[in-house]
């Protein structure tokens, strides 16, 4: 019978963090780990993401952090605006008008 390997504390941090910058990177169609993007100053800000694309991650995170490090609702908010604010992507400010029926338009600011 295999015994599982336990994990410490710190790789368990880093798995985490590493899991949630591939969901980044892929959002912005980017793969991760990216030694040429992260290796720039200030990297986070050579991309841009709608405000509609950082919510659907910011919800993606905080589901994940709740299901894989156990965190109440609260803390695991708590932990993705501080990652946001760290790591996530300059917010390009886009606007959606609906221009009649199904048609849409998007306006950039």
């Amino acid at each position: 019978m295999k015994r599982k390997v336990r994990l410490t504390r710190e790789q368990k941090t880093e798995a985490i963090f590493n899991d949630c910058l591939v969901k980044m990177f892929k959002m912005v169609g980017e793969k991760y780990p990216n030694k040429e993007l992260t290796d720039k100053e200030n990297w986070y800000r050579l991309r841009k993401w709608t405000e509609l694309e950082e919510k659907i991650f910011r919800d993606w995170m905080i589901k994940y952090l709740r299901e894989k490090v156990r965190f109440t609702k609260k803390r695991a908010i708590l932990e993705v605006a501080f990652f946001i604010l760290n790591y996530g992507w300059t917010t390009n400010k886009k606007e959606i008008e609906r221009v009649d029926g199904d048609t849409l338009k998007i306006i950039c600011n």
